[in-house]
């Protein structure tokens, strides 16, 4: 069996006390919703509204040389 000073063992002591209130907050409570998020995007000179929605008539179709 390998010795572990006491000092080694109470760094890693006093590590994982400091890594045990990220660690709860990594967690979900049984139970729960998960959180509802919103992403905003900010383009300066605009998008072609129509090209970035999905639906019918906004497919890309290959465009052949010629």
């Amino acid at each position: 069996m390998t010795h572990t000073s006491r000092r080694t063992f109470l760094r890693g002591l006093g590590g994982t006390a400091l890594a045990l209130p990220w660690l709860e907050s990594l967690g979900q409570a049984a139970g729960q919703q998960p959180a509802q998020r919103a992403a905003f995007f900010y383009v300066p000179i605009g998008v072609v509204r129509r090209s970035f929605f999905p639906g019918e008539g906004n497919q890309i179709t290959p465009k052949f040389g010629g």
